[in-house]
């Protein structure tokens, strides 16, 4: 087995950005690096991101001889829920607010969606206090549950998780 591809076959890795602006579900480790080989950031921009698992553990990049990032394991500290759910309240936030921006209001006209139907889709966790509630909330936008047959993702996760116009 890779180093950082762990047997639990029910982890989920959540991807945080650092400034919490940004969240992505995966259901396991291999999924999130098939989906990091040869991804180029916009713009030429730094990313930075937090890895977590389903129980809110850190997770810790693991990389190869080249410093490629060749997996994901979980660091030495417990379960910390209440910093992921609040990651993930922020990120919520966060793209709430970028979709009233006037660039992504027009993305959204030609989706047939105001931009406060977009947020309506959005989860709500404000009220939220169990990690596991929040995750399956998230699962959709977040995730790849709501994605179109023979795509990553929908119209809507592309917009909410990667910024994609």
């Amino acid at each position: 087995m890779s180093a950082g591809l762990p047997q639990d076959i029910n982890l989920i890795v959540i991807a945080v950005s650092a400034t919490s602006s940004r969240a992505h579900l995966y259901p396991d480790v291999k999924t999130l690096l098939t989906a990091l080989d040869g991804l180029v950031v916009a713009g030429g921009s730094n990313l930075r991101m937090e890895f977590f698992d389903k129980q809110g553990v850190r997770m810790h990049p693991v990389f190869g001889k080249k410093w490629q990032l060749v997996g994901i394991e979980a660091g030495v500290d417990g379960p910390e829920p209440e910093i992921l759910l609040s990651r993930l309240r922020t990120a919520v936030t966060d793209i709430e607010t970028y979709l009233f921006d006037p660039v992504v209001a027009d993305v959204l006209a030609g989706m047939k969606l105001t931009p406060k139907q977009a947020a309506a889709r959005l989860p709500r966790l404000a009220e939220v206090t169990d990690l596991a509630e929040a995750l399956r909330r998230c699962d959709g936008p977040f995730g790849h549950a709501d994605a179109d047959p023979g795509d990553n993702g929908s119209p809507l996760h592309n917009l909410f998780v990667h910024g994609i116009l």
